[in-house]
This record gives C-alpha cells, structure tokens and sequence, in this order.
C-alpha cells in the first residue's frame, strides 16, 4: 500500500496558516489570495490560447494546451482548480498545506534554514524542456547529497524544484529551493566541491558562465516568516534575463517579471504532465495525517 504524499497534507494549525499570519514588521500578508490565483488562471488560459493561435504547436502538443486552456478557464471562472501543478489555485491549495508545515518545522529559526542550489547542468532550451523528466533531475541531486554524507547527519531536508526562464539566453534555468535544519548545512557545503555545484566564472569552453555561485546558504537566522518558507515552494516560473558584457561581467535583472509567450505556454505544458512529488526531495521527513515529521535527531 502506499504511503501518504505532499497532497494528503492536512491544512496546519491556524498559528501556522501562511495565508492568515506573519511575523513581518509591517503585518502585511504577502500570500496570493483566492482571487489572486483566479486572476492568474485567467492570464494563463490567455497566453495559452494566443500560443494555439500562432499554430506553432504539433497536433499533440495542441490538444494537450486546448484541454488545460479549457481547466484553467473553468477554475478562472468557479474557483474549482484541476490538479495540475500549472493551475495557480491547485498550487496555491497544496502551498497552503506544504509552507505551513514547513513553517510548523521550522519555527525555531536559529536551527534551520534555507538554501538555492543551481545545478550547472540543469539548462534547457525551448525545444528540450517537453523532454526534461524531473524524477531524473531529484534523483540524480538526491544521489550527490548521498555521496556528499546526508545519510550520516542527524537533519532533515526538503526540497522543491523550480525553474527561470533567461530571456537573453533563451533557456529554462532549473533549480532547486531548500528547507532544512542546519545539521545538513556541512553536507550542502559539500556540495560545493563536486562538479556541477562549483562556482566558476569560466564555461569549459572559456566563455563566461552565466551563474558564478552554484550554491547559497542562508546564513542568518531566519525572520519575516512565513516568507522564507512561501519562497520554497513557488507556483510560478519568473523571466529573469542575465546579461554579460564584453568584459564578462554578469547583471541580473532583480526585478522579476512574466515569461512571455509563446515560453510561459511550454512551462504551463510542462508543468502540467508533473505531480508535486515529482518535483519534491525530502530526506529525514515523512508526510503523516499530523503533517511532516522529522524521522532523525
């Protein structure tokens, strides 16, 4: 029989309800509300079906964009999602569930943190993402956490991918969001010294590589929450174009926008062919019926 999933979470305690509560100084509650997701559906169901009309698609690409143009317009309209991890309101019910327990894990700041880890091989164009598998992608992190010692630490870790789309350089930028206590911070360290984790301005081919820093560790305490957890589990994909003038000095656009179209569609296509536990790694955590649970330490 199998075990309980992310989606079987039960809503945290109200103390924890990212949505209702946060400790930041202003008081302002930075979670999307239900007519925010709504909203958002209605976009997405726009750009996919100016993406239908330029006919760029093949035709299985195109039933598959025409059936989610038509769920996501359905939850636009009544607010019932479809669970499908391209639907805002369907993310913004499991985000609800997943930041909270999170937030529930981690309410002793000074023991736990978060980190972005940016693997280096983890680029893909357009025409390569239908193909990308992120059950491969999880994997193959879990493995080089194995090998970096997590399975020797009393901690826990949970992580999430997401993705950017660099509008210069015309790729998906694949990453990963993580939670977890700070026992596991040496093994992240680890990580550092492996091959595609190390920061490095030069490409093997002697160009400048878009990413210097392939890891970073949250070293403060953690504050202002629930927004450091909310940040985990993202339920959108920004447009974050990096530049490199011909000097190679690299410029990150801070502000994030919207991918646009016909690029946010293969997200959204993507997205859609995934579960949450696709995308999802934890290590030293089970889901039960109370939330999620550290199983060491």
């Amino acid at each position: 029989m199998a075990g309980l999933g992310l989606k079987d979470l039960p809503l945290p305690p109200d103390r924890y309800r990212v949505d209702r509560r946060t400790t930041n100084p202003d008081g302002v509650i930075r979670f999307e509300t239900l007519a925010d997701g709504k909203r958002e559906d209605a976009r997405r169901a726009s750009g996919l079906s100016r993406t239908i009309a330029r006919g760029i698609l093949g035709p299985e690409e195109e039933a598959r964009a025409q059936r989610l143009q038509s769920d996501l317009e359905r939850a636009a309209r009544t607010g019932k999602w479809t669970a499908s991890l391209a639907c805002h309101l369907y993310m913004r019910w499991l985000r609800l569930r997943i930041s909270g327990h999170l937030w529930r894990l981690m309410r002793l700041g000074s023991q736990n943190t978060t980190v972005t880890i940016i693997p280096r091989r983890w680029e893909f164009t357009p025409d390569e993402l239908d193909g990308v598998d992120p059950r491969k992608l999880m994997k193959g992190f879990r493995t080089d956490l194995y090998r970096a010692g997590v399975k020797e630490v009393d901690g826990w870790l949970f992580g999430y991918l997401h993705g950017e789309f660099d509008s210069n350089a015309k790729v998906y930028r694949l990453h990963v969001h993580v939670a977890c206590s700070k026992a596991v911070v040496p093994v992240i360290d680890k990580l550092r010294t492996m091959g595609s984790y190390r920061s490095t301005r030069l490409l093997p081919d002697g160009s400048p590589s878009p990413v210097f820093r392939r890891v970073w560790v949250r070293r403060k305490r953690l504050e202002k929450m629930p927004d450091p957890v909310t940040y985990v589990v993202q339920s959108f994909w920004p447009s974050r174009p990096i530049h490199i003038d011909e000097n190679g000095k690299r410029s990150r656009l801070r502000q994030k926008g919207a991918i646009r179209e016909p690029y946010h569609s293969r997200v959204l296509m993507w997205l859609d062919r995934w579960s949450i536990q696709d995308l999802t790694l934890m290590v030293g955590l089970r889901v039960t019926r109370a939330g999620l649970i550290p199983t060491r330490g």
